[in-house]
């Protein structure tokens, strides 16, 4: 595995503005070496022919121009050493004049190394991973098998209870609006037909709401709110007329 380099993150600034941001930045990331794939590469080279090759041999497998670069220790302008110097001072192979040769314990030195780098727990971690995605691709049309608490459902059944009392409540708040709403426009439809005919027949009155979109059983109502008083008239063989009240019609 590639070399993790280090991080240090800063807490940054509030977006559209140069006010830094009062949370704690996130804790600093140390840098982690390990071998990586080119090094890798030359001791799998190396490996495979035999334990040693010299340096030109070594150059021509890995396609590099000269036997130097594997070698040097001063610093190259991309920042790094020459590829050979990190395994020999790891211990997992010697230079010996134009002799590359592996050491004896070079598998145990290689796999210390790895286990320092983390790449044993980052690799366990990446199958593991890799594993999880894979059995839930394969699964995702299964049911899933898995069965709710009996705390999880006691938890669904008061929130479906509570749920529908407040849709109960809000349904009657809404009623009792609309009822009350109501209820003023038949009482200023009762007071403007008794205003312009002195009396009518309350079977009428209810029937002309009916035809103006109302409800008919809120003209008693609106008659009482009033104070109106309903009289039987002989002459109309006693049908209920509503008259004003005695202090007339406000």
């Amino acid at each position: 595995m590639w070399s993790s380099p280090g991080s240090k993150p800063k807490r940054g600034t509030v977006r559209d503005t140069r006010k830094v941001r009062a949370s704690k930045a996130p804790a600093a990331r140390p840098a982690v070496a390990r071998i990586g794939k080119r090094r890798g590469a030359v001791v799998d080279t190396v490996e495979a022919a035999g334990g040693s090759c010299t340096l030109s041999e070594l150059c021509g497998i890995l396609h590099m121009k000269r036997s130097r670069d594997l070698v040097r220790r001063k610093k190259t302008p991309k920042g790094r050493s020459g590829l050979l110097v990190w395994l020999q001072e790891a211990g997992i192979l010697t230079v010996e004049g134009d002799l590359v040769v592996l050491a004896e314990n070079w598998r145990d030195r290689l796999e210390e190394v790895r286990e320092a780098g983390g790449e044993l727990e980052a690799d366990e971690l990446a199958l593991r991973r890799y594993r999880d995605r894979s059995r839930a691709y394969h699964r995702r049309r299964d049911k899933p098998v898995s069965k709710p608490s009996a705390a999880g459902l006691d938890a669904i059944k008061r929130s479906h209870v509570q749920r529908k009392a407040g849709l109960a409540a809000i349904k009657e708040r809404a009623a009792a609006a609309a009822k009350s709403e109501e209820l003023r426009k038949a009482e200023a439809f009762v007071r403007d037909r008794l205003r312009e005919l002195g009396r009518i027949r309350l079977a009428l009155l209810q029937d002309i709401w009916h035809d103006e979109g109302g409800d008919p059983w809120t003209i008693p109502q609106a008659i009482e709110a009033l104070g109106c008083r309903v009289d039987k008239l002989p002459e109309f063989e006693n049908r209920r007329f509503v008259f004003p009240p005695l202090g007339g019609v406000a």
